[in-house]
């Protein structure tokens, strides 16, 4: 038996197969269900949904947070993490020192859990910080040894929302949009984009004083589609005791 003092500041017991990656063979295809629990104790639930039809390819949704949709690249860049995990030196092969390592049942910096169909578990395993961003402390969750390991951080696996969520459910073009509708439980706002007349600034008549202010902005050309003798304003629809009531464009067409 060999003690090495390495430089994460704690002592081995020997040496792994060098360039060992547990999770090589992890296919995406056959993931149902990503756990992530951080040393918070918060945890990211994503499962697979199936597709409508025969042909339809499945999604994720975020379990943990209502179901919202996952964004399309995010497990596979998750399970694409997971195989690049390179195993290194054997750190420790005694529970009791799993603690110190952030790699123990009671305490870590991530458990990841990846399952497959009928619960089944394809990947179980601790991380804990190690003496660089890339270098981190593992331990299979089956398992009392702990490894030195490389090709992945604690920062690939957020627990938070904005780490997983599509941000964009839409796609469309904004200045098509002539209405709008939010509702929430009973209460409905609605608004309605309307087009009038610009106003034309008359030229004062002789014997009344000439505007010689001078103007702080350039007049500005219509934008494609718009006719320059037109312009667009929004107003409330709904509730009805605010109907008619116009609204502040700028900040309309930045909800849109």
């Amino acid at each position: 038996l060999v003690l090495v003092l390495t430089g994460d500041g704690v002592t081995t017991e020997g040496v792994s197969t060098p360039g060992v990656k547990p999770y090589e063979s992890l296919d995406l295809a056959k993931v149902e269900r990503i756990e992530i629990t951080d040393d918070d104790g918060e945890t990211a639930i994503i499962v697979k949904v199936p597709g409508e039809g025969e042909a339809a390819e499945p999604s994720w949704s975020l379990a943990s947070v209502g179901g919202f949709p996952v964004r399309e690249s995010k497990p596979k860049e998750v399970v694409d993490k997971l195989r690049d995990l390179v195993l290194g030196r054997i750190l420790t092969r005694k529970a009791n020192r799993l603690t110190g390592l952030e790699v123990s049942d009671e305490r870590f910096a991530r458990h990841i859990v990846v399952k497959g169909s009928g619960e089944r578990v394809l990947a179980d395993c601790y991380i804990g910080e190690g003496a660089s961003w890339d270098r981190i402390h593992f331990r299979k969750g089956d398992e009392d040894i702990a490894y030195a390991a490389t090709g992945i951080s604690t920062f690939d696996f957020g627990t938070d929302a904005s780490s997983w969520v599509e941000t964009q459910f839409t796609d469309y073009d904004p200045a098509q949009v002539n209405a709008l509708t939010l509702t929430r439980g009973e209460e409905t706002l609605a608004f309605e984009r309307k087009t009038r007349v610009k106003e034309k600034t008359e030229a004062p008549k002789d014997g009344e004083p000439k505007d010689t202010e001078p103007k702080d902005e350039e007049p500005k050309d219509a934008e494609p589609g718009e006719n320059p003798e037109e312009e667009q304003f929004w107003v409330v629809v709904q509730p009805e005791d605010q109907a008619g009531t116009e609204l502040d464009k700028g900040k309309m067409d930045s909800l849109v």
